[in-house]
């Protein structure tokens, strides 16, 4: 009595779990980038498949074994299915019709092989158990493998994911442990074993999605508040952050570069803001496409950018590629054919600057190359 007490309490408390991360995956899932959004909805699917699973764990003792056999083993590895799904969806890997098919074949296949043994093998509830444990730790290997393939840009969120999934084969591990030890006379501890192993997987798989996609929207909205909405470069207050830390560790090598675009008020006017804004972004594409390491790029205001650029040596040669490469913009023939240009103007960092010092230099050559005819690079 005390046994079922205990075992329906952690079936409910299961089904809580399932239930808090069905309602949760369903809230955020109209909130997100369409790729986390199919990833959200196959989430959804695993908490539900998991609250079903539970329920077939329930009723198991009121149905033939034959039932309690096939729908578990298919349940409860469907259910990593949908979670591999869903971390593929997260890394925007293409899920096809066949990989699908594979998934319905595996679980299927798999649902067969655990009937048949049990109707045809003698003994072979050590066997089965063994069976399930690899298939569902094959489903959550290749899992891993996908996380370890991104790891260079795996954030908090997803390294707390790939943790949960070691965890979760130590986890899914329990029953098939327990069963070297297991002895008919006491079946309830294979049920514990199995409970204890469910508990683990459900609080560790929510707390880790949970975690997913907080951080990812913690890590969206820094994002936004450093980067300029229209041109995608960083923002005036992140660049002047930035090189500040470089300033205070020391005056770094470099220079500072400001780029204005020319007659950028006349593109506004005879054009519209629409075009004004894509020669923003087209050219806000090129700086951000300057190959340098160490370099920071931003948008200063308006139709002016500004440039860290730490080999000093090379800057003029590399702002005059740049400078080439917004003079092959072009804008539509009408109302009349106007090139896009653009003036630049750098001041190396000297030993004694400081971060206003060397902006304002660069400013007053950007100013210099506007007036000996623009659509050139000038040093201050």
């Amino acid at each position: 009595m005390d046994y079922q007490f205990v075992f329906i309490a952690n079936v409910i408390a299961n089904l809580a779990c399932s239930a808090i991360g069905f309602l949760y995956m369903y809230g955020v899932v109209r909130h997100m980038e369409k790729h986390k959004q199919t990833a959200a909805r196959y989430f959804m699917l695993f908490f539900l498949l998991a609250g079903l699973g539970y329920l077939a764990l329930v009723i198991r003792n009121w149905t033939p074994a034959i039932y309690s056999v096939v729908i578990n083993n298919g349940i409860y590895l469907l259910i990593f299915h949908f979670l591999a799904l869903g971390v593929l969806s997260w890394y925007r890997i293409r899920i096809s019709c066949w990989h699908l098919a594979l998934v319905v074949v595996h679980v299927l296949g798999l649902m067969a092989l655990q009937g048949w043994l049990h109707l045809t093998v003698e003994n072979s509830f050590n066997l089965r158990t063994y069976i399930a444990f690899l298939n569902i730790s094959a489903v959550l290997l290749s899992m891993l493998l996908v996380c370890w393939r991104h790891r260079a840009t795996n954030r908090t969120g997803e390294r707390i994911i790939t943790l949960t999934l070691l965890l979760d084969i130590v986890a899914v591990s329990v029953p098939s442990i327990t069963v070297c030890f297991y002895t008919p006379s006491n079946p309830y501890i294979f049920m514990e074993a199995v409970m204890v192993s469910q508990i683990i997987i459900n609080s560790l798989t929510l707390g880790a999605l949970l975690s997913l996609f907080l951080f990812d929207q913690i890590g969206l909205h820094y994002e936004k508040s450093i980067r300029d909405e229209l041109s995608g470069l960083h923002n005036r207050r992140y660049f002047g952050n930035q090189l500040r830390q470089l300033f205070e560790a020391g005056s770094p090598a470099g220079a500072v570069a400001l780029i204005d675009i020319d007659h950028f008020k006349k593109i506004n006017d005879e054009y519209g803001h629409d075009v004004g804004d894509r020669v923003i972004r087209n050219i806000a594409r090129m700086i951000a496409g300057v190959s340098v390491d160490g370099v920071i790029s931003g948008r200063y205001g308006g139709e002016e950018f500004i440039l860290y650029l730490p080999y000093g040596d090379e800057v003029g040669r590399i702002l005059e590629n740049l400078r080439a490469e917004i003079a092959t913009c072009s804008l539509p023939s009408e109302p009349a054919a106007m090139p896009v240009t653009a003036s630049l103007g750098y001041a190396p960092i000297r030993s004694e600057d400081h971060l206003e010092e060397v902006i304002k230099r660069a400013d007053i050559a950007l100013y210099k190359a506007k007036r000996v005819g623009r659509n050139c690079v000038v040093i201050g």
